[in-house]
């Protein structure tokens, strides 16, 4: 019997967020083939629903749990433990744009790094990314903008360059979007009224949350009817913003309900989903909004939105950061006309998973 290829995919952490989401996908599908050892290698410790469930079908290695064993010397032992689990795989996935690099640069082993981001937006946080990303024998983006982008600015890269959209698993988002059962009896009040929705970080270095609250200030001082907005998720800028909501006296109107690991039943039953944002790769919850019927408004970013919604015929793009655009979308709501089951194809994890095994066979 062919011994099987050893994968290890090396991501920061694995707390809730949109990268270790895809990530979570991408291995239980994998595992359903049966095809690779699959591992994971992460620098934090995790406490969250999604460290559990891969740790249920694969191998979780943290550096932090193993630096606890150790006193002295932790720079010097953080960098043997990474480079001694990399040594025991055929092939590693640096998944979040190549935040390993200074421990795979000098590796022999074969590597592919993923890109979740435009690649003009993390030049400006990633010194010498050209360089760090010739390092790799394959580059991953997840969207065929992505692509354009990165090979219009780098046209040396091409030929270790592929795009592979993120796999989603729709029978799951099916089965959650109507699952009550984690709901407060405050949620369940929410959720039978008509309401407008966001799911996302609440990190103003990347989303735009302050665009879509003063959007939505903006409407409603010019009189214009709208449903309560309901924010999903948390981070690092949920005080600002809801200082911002009471400084626009907004409480009432605005609900911020914190991070949920179901957030399916929320887009299922809203008016609207709204993604503000300053850029992105390919926003995962604009596609699980359509996919659940949502009326969808997303900035046009440079890369992703305009990809996903096809230029405007799936949903409604506003200019980055414009709050008056916004604020009118936001009382013209309107549904677009079209047949998702064909739109979602693409989406689907056969599709994903052939890319990706066709890859892994191929470096």
């Amino acid at each position: 019997m062919k011994k099987k290829k050893k994968i290890l995919f090396m991501i920061h952490s694995l707390d809730v967020g949109g990268a270790e989401r895809i990530l979570l996908n991408y291995i239980k599908n994998i595992s359903l083939e049966n095809k690779y050892d699959i591992s994971v290698l992460t620098i934090k410790k995790s406490n969250s629903f999604i460290y559990d469930e891969i740790n249920s079908i694969a191998d979780v290695f943290s550096v932090d749990s193993y630096l606890e064993k150790k006193i002295l010397l932790k720079s010097i032992a953080k960098t043997f433990y990474i480079k001694k689990i990399i040594n025991q795989n055929d092939v590693i996935i640096d998944f979040l744009d190549g935040d390993f690099y200074k421990y795979t640069k000098s590796c022999e082993t074969k590597k592919v790094v993923w890109l979740h981001y435009s690649y003009e937006a993390l030049s400006l946080r990633k010194k010498n990314l050209k360089q760090k990303l010739s390092s790799y024998h394959h580059i991953v983006t997840i969207c065929h903008t992505m692509t354009k982008e990165l090979l219009d600015r780098e046209p040396l890269l091409a030929g270790r360059v592929s795009h592979i959209y993120n796999p989603f698993l729709f029978d799951s988002i099916d089965h959650q979007s109507i699952d009550l059962s984690s709901l407060t009896s405050q949620e369940k009040y929410i959720i039978d009224s008509p309401y407008l929705l966001t799911v996302c970080r609440l990190d103003e270095s990347q989303k735009d949350l302050s665009t879509l609250i003063k959007a939505y200030c903006h409407a409603k001082r010019n009189n214009t009817p709208l449903a309560p907005l309901v924010i999903v998720g948390d981070g690092p800028d949920a005080f600002f913003l809801k200082e911002m909501v009471a400084d626009l006296q907004l409480q009432n109107d605005i609900h911020f309900i914190g991070m949920k690991s179901n957030p399916y039943v929320w887009m299922k039953n809203s008016q609207a989903f709204i993604l503000s944002s300053k850029g992105e790769g390919l926003p995962t919850v604009l596609i699980e909004a359509l996919y659940l019927g949502c009326n969808v408004i997303s900035s046009n970013c440079k890369v992703g939105p305009s990809e996903i919604l096809d230029n405007g015929r799936l949903g409604y793009l506003f200019e980055v950061g414009n709050v008056e655009e916004l604020a009118t979308l936001l009382g013209n709501i309107k549904k677009k006309n079209f047949d998702i089951e064909n739109e979602i194809n693409i989406y689907r994890p056969e599709a994903t998973i052939n890319k990706f095994n066709n890859l892994i066979e191929s470096i």
